[in-house]
């Protein structure tokens, strides 16, 4: 098992203590760009043809956003690694 499924399965298994730099890795390893964070504190990702994924870079992040963007990734990226 690679470090990004190991990655993928941890932030899976338990969506409640997920860091900004864990969630931040998996996306980007898929493809996604940060785009130009400006004042606030959340950090949007952007990839050709695919919705936008957006968090707050607190710790930890909230469990609604990192179901959101597993569900992103699992749609548009094919992660099947349940």
């Amino acid at each position: 098992m690679s470090r990004i499924e190991k990655l993928y399965q941890k932030i899976k298994n338990n969506p409640k203590n997920v860091r900004y730099s864990e969630l931040r890795t998996l996306i980007e390893y898929y493809g996604y760009k940060l785009r130009s964070s400006g004042n606030g504190s959340h950090r949007w990702f952007r990839k050709q043809g695919c919705l936008s994924i957006h968090f707050p870079e607190h710790q930890p992040i909230g469990i609604y956003y990192v179901k959101y963007a597993l569900k992103i990734l699992e749609e548009y990226c094919e992660i099947d690694l349940q």
